[in-house]
């Protein structure tokens, strides 16, 4: 078979539906029993609920609550789940008429009416919470942190949480990152310091690959930021360019290490300065610009992989079919670079994942 993982996917959400409709057209507090045309009107009504869930999965929670716009995706929740009450009312309004209408007062009828629309619109709105639980909560450490990668990226921006508060800070400003004892400290070019609860290796994975290398285990250096560099020793830059500090590179990987910096101070730095390797007494003076700024192409590619992870180049191309295959081959190498999405898998069966 040549999709397995795809095909097992979709066959569990076709369960997951089929079992939810057969739980409504026999338990649902909403259809009257003796009415026989009740229980096929709720198999519509958990269709309608169905498009609901996607529409959140593939465009609100990836477009909206992924980039923080927090209220605004509440807001249009708490609309989408009055207006999705609102069509169940008009959808099994008529059985209710027929059973209990006809025995009751108008005014009895109209407040029967609202109560039920109460209840449909707290049902729907439990079950789209026990989706999130389900389906979204467990991986809600994983979305976070692609929220701030792309923050990272789009915004050329990191939230550093000091003092119970989240701030936003630009990632030109920050020189260097310490850690001592899992309390992380980013030093900024203007001399003030954040210290948040939290490791290097959150800070490695959010930061964008070539702006930084962890020169050893207690520092992360900023590489525009460096004025000199050998095998054993990094010089930066501080507080606005008025003050020095020198690291030594770790021991372990040190080759590995100094290779990465020279790499991303020749390639990628942008500086007022020169640069220099004193080993070998070379001097770099290069205008690209540090972030590698993602493209509205490569944000599609990035948006498509979001709502399918392990998706399939191949799949990637039919759905960008406006693309060129040598396009969007080109922007998931920068996806990757940027360290935004990862491949898995061998050639023929492997697929592309968020990071």
């Amino acid at each position: 078979m040549k999709y397995p993982l795809q095909l097992l996917k979709y066959a569990s959400h076709i369960v997951f539906w089929a079992a939810t409709s057969l739980i409504f057209m026999q338990y649902s507090f909403l259809r009257p029993g003796y009415c026989n045309d009740g229980r096929y009107k709720e198999v519509l009504c958990v269709l309608i609920i169905a498009i609901v869930v996607y529409l959140n999965k593939f465009l609100l929670f990836p477009k909206i609550y992924l980039r923080g716009r927090y209220l605004l995706f509440w807001c249009i929740n708490t609309l989408l789940i009055l207006t999705l009450g609102f069509t169940e009312l008009q959808i099994i309004e008529p059985n209710i008429f027929k059973i209990h209408g006809k025995n009751i007062s108008p005014e009895e009828y109209s407040r029967y009416i609202m109560d039920v629309f109460v209840l449909i619109s707290l049902r729907d709105a439990a079950f789209l919470a026990f989706f999130y639980i389900i389906r979204v909560n467990i991986k809600m450490k994983q979305l976070l942190m692609l929220r701030q990668k792309l923050l990272a990226v789009e915004n050329k921006q990191v939230i550093i949480t000091y003092a119970e508060k989240e701030i936003l800070v630009n990632i030109i400003d920050i020189v260097y990152i310490s850690s001592k004892r899992n309390i992380t400290t980013v030093h900024l070019k203007n001399g003030k310091k954040y210290c948040q609860y939290n490791s290097l290796a959150h800070m490695e994975e959010i930061l964008p690959k070539h702006l930084y290398v962890r020169i050893n285990r207690s520092n992360i250096i900023m590489c525009r930021y460096v004025c000199n560099f050998d095998e054993n020793n990094v010089t930066m830059r501080i507080n606005n360019n008025s003050e020095q500090i020198k690291f030594p590179i770790q021991q372990t990987n040190k080759n590995e290490k100094y290779q990465l910096l020279k790499k991303y101070v020749s390639e990628i730095i942008k500086t007022d300065g020169e640069i220099i390797d004193e080993k070998k007494g070379k001097k770099w003076r290069n205008e690209k610009d540090d972030f590698g700024e993602m493209n509205e192409d490569a944000k599609q590619v990035l948006e498509t992989i979001l709502k399918n992870p392990s998706i399939f180049a191949s799949e990637i191309k039919r759905n960008l079919s406006h693309f060129s295959e040598r396009n969007i081959d080109r922007n998931l190498k920068q996806l990757k670079n940027l360290g935004l999405i990862e491949f898995r898998g061998s050639r023929r069966t492997g697929g592309y994942y968020p990071k």
